[in-house]
């Protein structure tokens, strides 16, 4: 049991700096905006975003730090987790010019997991925010086993594992990415990542 604690609370501290990284990146994209307008208005919307996402930054890090000293907490809710994830994300996604919407659709949100789940789901988000064709379309529903979250970005996955590179557990920087955080996430709480026909991917959480 100790040991799942430990590696738990790793990945929760792993998530944070993969996480910072990208919000990082943005801050970065305002600047260099900051720095090709001299237009007040522009200069003052940049400023803005600039100072929201070093606030996301912050706000992450005070969750990382929770989630590592509750990592043995095994109860999520995930109609909570998807709302926060998409709260963070909302600077990323006025930047990339998309909208997120989100449809829920269970009666019961409650899952017995690592709270790491709640960073694995806001990474799928983000990749998709970031790299998906589409506006993004979340809905949450229930299965036999637990609830699942649909999500649709505009890409076309029919096989989950082709849109990670074939050699990316061959490589020295795996363990760095948030695909390794993805993959470990789910490979320890029995989730379930997959293509959909009608949706980009399908997050498959058991209850238990």
């Amino acid at each position: 049991m100790e040991n799942e604690k430990s590696r738990d609370a790793e990945l929760a501290e792993q998530f944070f700096d993969h996480d910072a990284k990208n919000k990082r990146q943005v801050i970065e994209g305002f600047q260099e905006l900051l720095e090709e307008t001299d237009e007040p208005p522009q200069i003052h919307r940049y400023d803005r975003k600039i100072r929201k996402t070093e606030k996301d930054i912050e706000e992450m890090a005070e969750k990382a730090e929770k989630m590592v000293e509750n990592s043995h907490n095994s109860s999520v809710n995930l109609q909570r987790c998807i709302q926060d994830s998409i709260d963070t994300l909302h600077s990323t996604a006025q930047y990339e010019g998309k909208s997120v919407a989100v449809n829920w659709d269970a009666e019961d949100y409650m899952i017995e997991a690592s709270p790491t789940v709640e960073k694995m789901l806001y990474n799928l988000f983000d990749n998709s925010v970031e790299h998906g064709n589409d506006d993004i379309e979340i809905e949450a529903t229930e299965y036999e086993k637990g609830l699942e979250i649909h999500v649709y970005d505009g890409g076309e996955v029919e096989d989950w594992s082709e849109i990670f590179p074939e050699d990316a557990e061959e490589r020295d920087d795996y363990p760095s990415t948030g695909v390794y955080l993805i993959d470990r996430v789910a490979e320890n709480n029995d989730i379930e990542i997959e293509g959909s026909e009608d949706w980009s991917y399908t997050v498959k959480i058991p209850r238990n």
